[in-house]
């Protein structure tokens, strides 16, 4: 997991780049120097283009660009309006993880059979607001992923036949905030949050010995409960943090 938080909230582009478990973000602004600073002899400089976006990556593969915003004027649009102020789905999507089919011939007779199966659900949103009256704005991008895994192997002889099964589903979740305030020197807070999860991993054994019709079978499950924690980030985001808590 990478994160990297711009340590000064004055340069005319802002990156934000996280890479979660499975997709890439990568958001990028530019020109919203205007809207937060503090300086007042910056605003003798030329002024940047406003624009805001975000580039996904799933599973290896570039997905077209979304563009947020291009210029104030649409920028202002969004402000006034409340867009996003709801969580908004960025990517959605159910894709194959894993798909595996093989089988070995042992100079015995023996016949060995592996089979693998696994789905992904992604479900990426963000929601973000912000007032100009009260100069602060708050951001939260949401990844909700569903892993399902399925898998058997089994040994068939002349005198027995073995197989074993498994099932596995996970829900991890990853929770990215921000919190900006920049009614005095600009102040950017980013937490990245992963929330209490559960792995459920089911197990059956099954032995039919030649001759006999009753097959026997095992069955096992376990349930693994992840907890939740907060990711450290960086020293100067600590600082940013602490200067939003006291305000």
């Amino acid at each position: 997991m990478k994160v990297q938080v711009p340590h000064s909230m004055r340069g005319g582009t802002w990156v934000v780049y996280v890479e979660f478990i499975s997709p890439l973000v990568l958001d990028q602004s530019r020109g919203m120097s205007a809207f937060v600073s503090s300086n007042e002899e910056e605003s003798n400089e030329a002024e940047e283009e406003t624009t805001a976006g975000m580039e996904l990556a799933i599973q290896g593969a570039n997905m077209r660009p979304l563009e947020f915003f291009n210029g104030k004027g649409e920028l202002m649009g969004h402000v006034w309006s409340g867009t996003a102020s709801e969580p908004t789905p960025a990517y959605q999507a159910i894709t194959l993880l894993q798909d595996n089919e093989e089988q070995f011939h042992s100079h015995n007779g023996a016949i060995l059979n592996l089979g693998a199966i696994g789905a992904i659900s992604i479900d990426l949103n963000g929601q973000v607001t912000m007032s100009l009256w009260g100069r602060n704005a708050q951001s939260k991008v949401e990844q909700n992923i569903g892993i399902s895994m399925a898998g058997q192997l089994s040994l068939d002889t002349l005198f027995a036949n073995l197989a074993v099964s498994f099932n596995a589903i996970q829900e991890p979740r990853l929770h990215l905030t921000s919190a900006l305030d920049f009614s005095g020197d600009p102040a950017l807070c980013m937490q990245l949050l992963q929330p209490s999860s559960q792995m459920k991993l089911k197990f059956v054994r099954a032995t039919l010995l030649a001759g006999t019709k009753h097959t026997v079978e095992r069955k096992t499950s376990r349930t693994y409960n992840l907890n939740g924690l907060t990711h450290a980030l960086n020293k100067k985001n600590n600082e940013m943090c602490n200067l939003i808590a006291e305000k």
